[in-house]
C-alpha cells in the first residue's frame, strides 16, 4: 500500500485531528499505510557542508546507519559550499539544510538564504527547496523539526550584519521560502537545537550584549509564539549539538567554545537545568548530533583547537547515561556539518 503521508503531504497526527478519528483506525477508513517510527527521524544519519580547514566551507553530502560501526559515505553535494548552516531537518523521507556561510570569490559570506533538500532514501544532489525568509548562519545547526515543520532560532548576517533573535520555519513536505514566526527571548547565534514530537529546545549560544550564555529556551513547534523559558545548562557555552528522544535531549556541550568532552541532558516535557550524561570519546566542539529516536551520534567538530576540525563519530543510548564511544569517520575532518535522519 502507498505511504499515508507521502499521498496526503501530511503527518499521521494531522490526519488524525481533521478526520476526528484515530490513527489505528485511519488505514481502515481510507485503505493506506500508516508511517511508522517517529515522524522527524530515521535509521539513515546523512550530514551535509561543514568546515574543513585544509578546503574551506564543504558542499559534500555523506551518510551511514545510525548505531553501525562505519565511516560515512558518500550522498551528493549541495548547491553551494554551505557551513554554519541556520537549520537542518527532516521529516522521515525528506532532509533539509537552511541558510549559512558560503563562499564567493575566496570571501566568506555570513548568512545566506540558499535552502537545499534531498530525499534521504536515495542518493544524489542537493535540490533547491526556496530561501530563508531573512538570510542567517551561526542558527540552531541542526534545526528543530516536528517531521511537519522545521524551525530556525537566531543566527547572524552580514546583510544587514547583526546577530538575530528571529523564528522562522519551513513546511517540510512542501517546497517553499521560510516563514516569519516570533523571536528568541534574546538576541544570540551559535546555539543548539532539539528536535521532538511537541516541544523543541534552544541551548546556549552567543548573546551580542552579553557574551555566550547557558540559556535553555523552548517553542512548542508554534508558528506565531516566541521562546520560553525552560532552565539552564551547568555553563555558558555555544556549538552545542543534540541527540533526542521523544523524552530526552542529550547534547555535547564545549564551555566557552572551547574543547571539553562534556555531555549534559534534560526530560524535555518538564523544565529545568540540564544534568551530567558523560563524555564524548574526544575533547572537541562543534560537533553536530543526529538521531533515530534511540541512538544518538555525534559529527566531527573541532579538535586542540576551534579551527582544528576532526572526523571522529561517536554514539550514545540516549534513554540511559554513560560515555560516547567512537565508531567511525566522516570522509574528512569537519566542524559545524549540518546533520538530520530519516529513512
Amino acid at each position: 500500500m502507498a505511504d499515508l503521508e507521502k499521498i496526503m503531504g501530511v503527518s499521521a497526527d494531522d490526519i488524525e485531528k481533521i478526520m476526528g478519528v484515530s490513527k489505528s483506525d485511519i488505514e481502515k477508513i481510507i485503505g493506506v499505510e500508516i508511517p511508522s517510527g517517529l515522524a522527524w527521524a530515521g535509521t539513515r544519519a546523512v550530514s551535509a557542508g561543514g568546515s574543513n580547514t585544509a578546503h574551506g566551507d564543504l558542499d559534500r553530502i555523506q551518510y551511514k546507519t545510525i548505531g553501525a560501526s562505519a565511516n560515512t559515505v558518500d550522498f551528493g553535494d549541495l548547491q553551494t559550499t554551505r557551513a554554519q548552516h541556520s537549520c537542518g531537518g527532516s521529516n522521515s523521507t525528506r532532509g533539509i539544510w537552511g541558510g549559512g556561510i558560503t563562499q564567493v570569490g575566496g570571501a566568506d559570506v555570513y548568512g545566506v538564504t540558499d535552502t537545499d533538500y534531498i530525499t534521504i532514501a536515495s542518493t544524489g544532489d542537493g535540490t533547491d527547496f526556496g530561501d530563508m525568509d531573512q538570510a542567517a548562519s551561526y542558527g540552531t545547526n541542526e534545526g528543530c523539526s516536528n517531521g511537519t515543520l522545521l524551525f530556525s532560532n537566531g543566527g547572524y548576517t552580514t546583510a544587514p550584519a547583526g546577530t538575530q533573535d528571529r523564528i522562522e520555519y519551513y513546511t517540510i513536505a512542501s517546497t517553499g521560502n521560510g516563514t516569519d514566526a516570533g523571536n528568541l527571548n534574546a538576541i544570540k547565534s551559535t546555539c543548539g537545537g532539539s528536535n521532538g514530537d511537541s516541544r523543541y529546545l534552544v541551548m546556549g549560544g552567543y548573546k551580542n550584549d552579553s557574551g555566550n550564555t547557558d540559556d535553555i529556551e523552548y517553542n512548542d513547534f508554534s508558528t506565531s509564539a516566541n521562546g520560553s523559558d525552560f532552565g539552564n545548562l551547568s555553563g555558558a557555552t555555544l556549538y552545542v549539538g543534540s541527540v533526542n528522544s521523544t523524552v530526552r535531549s542529550a547534547f555535547a556541550v564545549p564551555k566557552n567554545q572551547y574543547n571539553l568532552n562534556t555531555i549534559e541532558y534534560v526530560t524535555v516535557a518538564s523544565t529545568g537545568n540540564s544534568s551530567d550524561f558523560g563524555d564524548l570519546s574526544t575533547e572537541r566542539d562543534q560537533v553536530s548530533g543526529t538521531s533515530d529516536g534511540t541512538t544518538g551520534e555525534f559529527f566531527g567538530g573541532s579538535g586542540t583547537s576551534y579551527i582544528d576540525p576532526v572526523n571522529v563519530i561517536d554514539k550514545l543510548t540516549i534513554g540511559t547515561t554513560g560515555n560516547a564511544t567512537d565508531v567511525g569517520d566522516l570522509l574528512e575532518n569537519a566542524e559545524t556539518c549540518g546533520t538530520t535522519s530519516g529513512n
